[in-house]
């Protein structure tokens, strides 16, 4: 067989292939997400990468006696934890 008769054979291998995962695609979609409410998962739990990861952004506390900032995402920091704990309210750490 020829080359360019074998290219275009795959040529229309590789468009039929497209239309039926063209096809496929919204009936994955659609069982995907019965899945991900019927049992509740998280986008960790199904390993999902966060669009937010490794986005600086500003810090939104401040620890008034170090000065000590924290951008309110993210595990708490122990001073934040310890302020709560007291019975502070985390707004009265907010900068302004």
């Amino acid at each position: 067989m020829r080359l360019q008769a074998i290219e275009i054979k795959l040529d229309r291998l590789q468009h039929t292939a497209q239309s039926i995962l063209d096809h496929e695609k919204p009936v994955a979609v659609q069982e995907v997400n019965r899945l991900i409410e019927r049992f509740g998962l998280t986008a960790r739990e199904i390993h999902l990468p966060s669009h937010l990861k490794g986005v600086k952004v500003s810090p939104k506390y401040i620890n008034p006696s170090t000065g000590e900032t924290w951008s309110g995402r993210g595990i708490q920091p122990r001073w934040v934890r310890h302020w709560l704990a007291t019975g502070n309210p985390l707004d009265k750490l907010l900068i302004k």
